[in-house]
Order: C-alpha cells, then structure tokens, then sequence
C-alpha cells in the first residue's frame, strides 16, 4: 500500500519536476500557484533537450498521449522539502477538484537531477503515477477559466498546510483524495463520508446523522432556508453511506442513478472543505480537541431548529 500524500524520503536530493496534464481544459498561458508549481504551456517545457530525452524513453502510445496535453506543472523539489513530488501534484489535483471537477490526470512525472551538474551523468528518471483521479461524468468541467485557476491556487496554501501539521484535518484530506481516486462508486462513497465525519464529528452518540447534518448546515450556510436545504440533503447522502457500510445497498443497482448520488455527495464534501479552507479560524477550531470542537459547534448551531421532515 503506498500513501500518495508522503513527505520527501531523500533529504539530498534536488531535481526539477516535470508533470505532464492529460485533458486540462484551460487555454491560458501559464500561471504560477505560490509554494507549489507553475502551469506552463506543453512546448515551453517539453522542448528541452533532458526533456526530449525523457519522453524518447516512452512508448509511441505514451508519447502521442503526453503531446496532447496543453500544459505541464513544473517546480523545484528543494533539500528537506516537507512534501514529495507526488504529494503536491495530487495536492494541485485535489485543489482542482475543488473548484472544477475534470477529468485532468497525470500519469507521469518526469525528474531532471542536478546530479548531471556533478558529473554523474544522470538525466533524470521518470516515474508513473499509478494512482489517478477519476470523474463523475455529470460533474466534469469542460472548461477551466483562469479565475476558477486564481481559486485554486487560494486552496494550496491551506491544504499543504493541514498536511504538513498532520492533525485532525489531515486524515480528511487523505480520504477525501483517495476517494477521488477510486474506481468503484461505492469506495468513493464511503472515503468521502469517512472524510466529511473527520471533518465534522466530536463525540461517539446516537443519532449521528442528524448531528452531523445539523452540523454541516451549519457550517456551510447562515441563512435558515439554506440551512434546511444543506441539512437534507446532507442527511440523504449519508444516509446512502449508512446502506452500504450495513449490508443495505443490495438494491442499489442502477449505476446511472448510483453515480448521481456521488456527485451529489461529492459536491457538498467540496463544499465542505472549500468552507474550512477559506477560513483559518474555522481550520483552526476543527483541529482542536473533541470538547473543544463541541463548543464551537454548539456556537455555531445556536437557535438552528433542523427539519423534523
């Protein structure tokens, strides 16, 4: 089992990264996403000599793949880097997905030592990334605007932030992306529902759903109207994940109507996240202890009547 969001296992080592995007439907120029990498055009990169190396290392299938991609990530992985090469280009990946589900994957990451520099004679490698994002078709993005790119690189910071502190928000974030990559729906379902309780839940009670719910309104929405809407719809969701976690979900055999479901799902955990991720106080509380979490949502609940119906 691998854990596709690791911190750097070779402190001494120093490369240039290079990811080729597959189906990224954003037709700007480049763009530089602070603290983690930049978006260039394909021939920008691809062209350099170490590069043309690489890809000549590729089958001819691969290659016509990666040559119909628009844009590639590039960034410097320093010493003592706190996060591993794949780690932030699934953390590019995920922060997409929050702002516009597509089908944009990356499937290789190329490397181009500086040990070329000291004589050794290394090009660089290349490595595949066996783990990819998958879509929901109904969700999927067909363009990506450059203000929905500005939003994205707001989420970066926070995000490697939660992960590099490693506490109650990371377990989330790490289920939240593998369930952005699994292949059945049914995975999916239950790492993202594993994800929003992370988020959301203080205490081992009864009636979980209706506190979680009442929660995620909460949180997500101020307005009474909107909090009744998010409060349903959030309790319908997870109670989809409590059929399949029991034994229930025998009948849930139309996959039209299975996938439709985890969109929905998908969009309120998106939801979800982009709340705690604008906010460095909400961030901030929901990191805190069980008792601490409780009060603040007992705070934020206060005079909130949830639908009996």
């Amino acid at each position: 089992m691998r854990d596709a969001l690791t911190v750097s296992t070779n402190p001494l080592r120093k490369v240039k990264v290079l990811a080729p995007l597959s189906d990224f439907p954003w037709d700007g120029e480049s763009f530089l996403i602070p603290g983690l990498c930049s978006i260039l055009k394909r021939d920008v990169v691809s062209q350099q000599p170490e590069c043309q190396k690489l890809l000549s290392q590729l089958h001819e299938v691969e290659q016509r793949e990666l040559g119909e991609g628009s844009h590639w990530l590039v960034f410097d992985q320093a010493q003592n880097e706190s996060l591993s090469e794949a780690a932030k280009i699934n953390i590019f990946l995920l922060a997409l997905w929050l702002v516009a589900p597509t089908r944009a994957r990356v499937r290789f990451r190329f490397e181009l030592s500086s040990e070329l520099d000291s004589g050794m004679g290394h090009p660089g490698s290349i490595a595949r990334m066996l783990d990819q994002f998958q879509f929901i078709g109904s969700s999927v993005h067909d363009s990506v605007s450059t203000e929905q790119i500005e939003e994205v690189s707001t989420y970066v910071a926070p995000m490697r932030s939660i992960f590099v502190a490693q506490q109650r928000l990371w377990n989330g974030l790490v289920l939240t992306l593998y369930g952005c990559m699994a292949f059945q729906w049914q995975v999916a379902f239950i790492c993202f529902s594993a994800a929003a309780e992370g988020i959301l839940t203080y205490k081992k009670t009864p009636k979980i759903t209706k506190r979680l719910a009442k929660s995620f309104a909460c949180l997500t929405n101020s307005g009474k109207l909107e909090r009744d809407s998010a409060y349903r719809a959030f309790a319908h969701s997870y109670d989809i994940r409590s059929d399949i976690m029991h034994g229930r979900a025998g009948n849930l055999r139309n996959g039209q109507d299975n996938l439709k479901e985890l969109g929905q799902w998908s969009d309120l955990l998106r939801l979800l996240w982009k709340t705690v991720l604008a906010s460095p106080s909400v961030m901030s509380e929901l990191e805190k202890s069980d008792t601490d979490r409780e009060r603040y949502f007992i705070q934020r609940e206060a005079n909130y009547e949830a639908p009996t119906s």
